[in-house]
């Protein structure tokens, strides 16, 4: 899903700058968060005041978001560092049930249909936390009125995520896995949430298939490496 976009000046693949830029970028965020610790340990506690501290923050918050949204460009690049081991998809799903029920709040009713049987697929069980919390935020964001998100898992191993939101066009659907990508220009957000997602399942040799249609709402099955398989 990144192959097909590049730099229109140099025409280097995307995922290819991302590489060559993101070393440089994380020893600059390095360099000045390093420098942040050493300046407020050089400054005398009696120089030091709520303007300076509230200063202080604010830049170290910077960075380490910079960090964070470096990280997260690798991931969408499939450079993110995994370390795959046999888990049972329905054990994570449990996992995550709880946490899912208090992030996405009363107006959704969450159902989990897990498969009877164990569903064991070689996978970092940890990043594929991270992208299922991706996809079901977005589906949250494709309900604002509430209504029913279902996951269920089944042998593949496959997960299988669908909401009756709001749903997407032809033209977004084709674009909703690029990075900065988003139909929401007001809310502050970066657009990374299925570009990550992609880029997971790049890295872990899955599949990602994204069906969905306005007014109807949206499908997303994620096809995970099986166990058995490695």
């Amino acid at each position: 899903m990144t192959d097909n976009i590049q730099d229109p000046a140099s025409g280097i693949p995307a995922e290819k700058l991302i590489e060559h830029i993101s070393h440089d970028f994380n020893n600059l965020f390095s360099v000045i968060i390093g420098g942040l610790s050493l300046l407020r340990d050089e400054i005398p506690s009696a120089a030091w005041n709520e303007d300076l501290q509230i200063t202080y923050e604010d830049i170290l918050s910077a960075a380490r978001d910079a960090t964070t949204l470096v990280e997260q460009l690798n991931t969408w690049a499939g450079r993110q560092l995994l370390v795959p081991a046999p888990a049972d998809v329905n054990q994570i799903l449990l996992n995550l049930e709880p946490l899912l029920k208090y992030s996405l709040g009363r107006e959704l009713n969450l159902k989990l249909s897990l498969h009877p049987d164990p569903v064991l697929a070689f996978v970092d069980a940890e990043a594929l936390q991270q992208s299922l919390l991706h996809l079901l935020f977005n589906a949250r964001e494709a309900m604002p009125d509430g209504g029913a998100l279902e996951i269920s898992s089944a042998p593949g191993p496959c997960i299988e995520i669908r909401d009756r939101g709001e749903g997407m066009s032809v033209d977004t659907l084709r674009q909703c896995t690029q990075p900065f990508f988003t139909t929401r220009r007001t809310d502050g957000k970066q657009g990374l949430g299925l570009a990550i997602v992609a880029g997971f399942a790049k890295a872990s040799r899955a599949q990602l298939d994204i069906k969905s249609e306005l007014g109807v709402g949206t499908k997303v099955c994620l096809l995970l490496v099986a166990a058995e398989n490695t």
